[in-house]
């Protein structure tokens, strides 16, 4: 990869796949996570919650990146390492990049630097226009929009005009799992950590933009405590049996 994150909300805005060719452009690498002209493609994450300092960090709050290396090492592996502090929590978000690997570790630490317990919770969400790709037509037409795949349920296929509409029926409570949005022939997951609880949500969130994602509860944080949870994120080719180990 080569991912632009930005350091307003830790927001990951640009994802560019550096194996596979643009399907326009073969000079040009594919990309996946984007902003600006017609399409938004976005990896979002934050607290839900408040103290009565303020909400609690999350894809709008300004993060400050940790001093280190931001290209892959000798080991094959870097962290990008941020830190936000808002409504009396700290949020660390600790994204790491392996040689060869499509998939993101993404950790969250979670401070509380107040002097009352706090209950925060975690979201993990991907943000999509609903534009049918570029290279789109009526005679070659793929598949684009949210979907989920659960043990209980298994995969679940669903559309934006279903969001816009109120009518995406799909799973709301699991302990396992992922959500994604897939996009001509790859996918971006996000896969939280395994056996915890977590409620499944697809959203409008502006004209002509939508959002699949998970919230988990991350219980009471005592003054002074730190709690932590592990996710990753799958960016690349579609492979639904790689998602679902």
């Amino acid at each position: 990869f080569k991912a632009d994150i930005d350091t307003l909300g830790g927001v990951i805005k640009r994802l560019e796949l550096l194996k596979f060719a643009d399907d326009h452009d073969k000079t040009k690498n594919k990309v996946l996570f984007n902003v600006g002209g017609p399409n938004t493609y976005l990896g979002q994450t934050g607290l839900i919650g408040s103290t009565p300092a303020g909400v609690l960090p999350n894809h709008t709050t300004p993060f400050t990146v940790r001093p280190g290396p931001l290209t892959l090492g000798t080991n094959g592996t870097v962290q990008l390492v941020m830190d936000a502090e808002q409504g009396g929590v700290r949020l660390t978000k600790t994204f790491t990049f392996r040689k060869g690997d499509y998939t993101i570790g993404v950790r969250h630490d979670v401070t509380n630097l107040s002097t009352a317990p706090v209950q925060p919770s975690l979201y993990l969400q991907l943000q999509h226009d609903g534009n049918k790709p570029a290279n789109d037509s009526w005679f070659m037409s793929s598949y684009t929009g949210p979907t989920l795949y659960t043990a209980e349920d298994k995969y679940q296929k669903l559309t934006f005009e279903q969001i816009e509409k109120g009518s995406a029926e799909h799973t709301n409570k699991s302990n396992n799992g992922w959500v994604a949005i897939s996009q001509h022939f790859f996918v971006s997951a996000f896969i939280p950590a395994d056996k915890a609880q977590r409620d499944i949500f697809t959203k409008k969130i502006a004209t002509n933009l939508y959002a699949i994602g998970t919230v988990q509860p991350l219980g009471t944080v005592a003054p002074g405590a730190t709690v932590s949870t592990d996710s990753r994120l799958y960016s690349g080719p579609q492979d639904e049996k790689t998602l679902e180990t």
